[in-house]
């Protein structure tokens, strides 16, 4: 605000400048929504530890207003999140893998599992993306990839697995080596035969092809 005043003038004159956007309508600016995003969302730390944080340097924010800031944050920044998640669905060679977290069900005292299911698209479309389910069903992963023409590196859950014969050859799956069942067998069929693992060679071959790719192209 600035108050300009002259000797000819009957009344002073103030300015005031424009107010920059704000992602959510709130006194934090979008380094501090960054910041409380990152601690929380990427390095895990929970809004009680950011309110000891902040209350070091004398910044009293507690952790249900923090709450709040981050739900609202989400829903403004969904159609960034979305066109994210719609350009890593346009690369050829996309890579997904689901993980359990623990949500606290309102009301009940007491946790439920539920999934995030993270999407890596390629060097084209550098995004990664997490999808939130309340559960492990098939039709998460369906819903997630209803659009994906490519191939699709990923885990053995079955879920997936079904891609490739529901899309009618529009996903191709190609199973993460790294994960790949190991079968127990014994020393007698080891002598003088060739171990191989039954019925998913190609499937663990085309994921070991596609993962030495990926672990050059990020190492390069």
């Amino acid at each position: 605000m600035l108050a300009i005043d002259n000797e000819d003038a009957t009344e002073t004159t103030m300015l005031a400048a424009t107010r920059p956007p704000r992602i959510i309508s709130c006194f934090a600016g979008p380094s501090l929504l960054a910041g409380l995003a990152v601690n929380h969302f990427a390095d895990h730390l929970p809004y009680y530890r950011l309110e000891e944080i902040l209350g070091r340097s004398h910044l009293t924010i507690d952790r249900s207003t923090q709450c709040r800031w981050m739900i609202r944050l989400s829903k403004a920044l969904s159609p960034l999140t979305d066109l994210m998640r719609t350009l890593a669905l346009r690369s050829s060679v996309v890579q997904a893998d689901e993980t359990p977290i623990k949500m606290l069900t309102p009301g009940q005292g007491k946790t439920s599992t539920t999934y995030l299911w993270a999407v890596l698209g390629n060097s084209q479309h550098p995004f990664t993306t997490f999808s939130f389910t309340e559960s492990r069903s098939r039709a998460g992963p369906a819903e997630f990839f209803a659009d994906f023409e490519g191939t699709l590196v990923s885990g053995a859950y079955i879920g997936y697995e079904l891609l490739d014969s529901h899309s009618q050859g529009r996903i191709r799956i190609a199973g993460c080596h790294a994960r790949a069942p190991t079968p127990s067998v014994g020393p007698s069929q080891v002598r003088g035969t060739a171990c191989a693992r039954p019925n998913r060679t190609n499937r663990d071959s085309d994921g070991l092809l596609l993962a030495a790719v990926r672990d050059r192209r990020r190492t390069a």
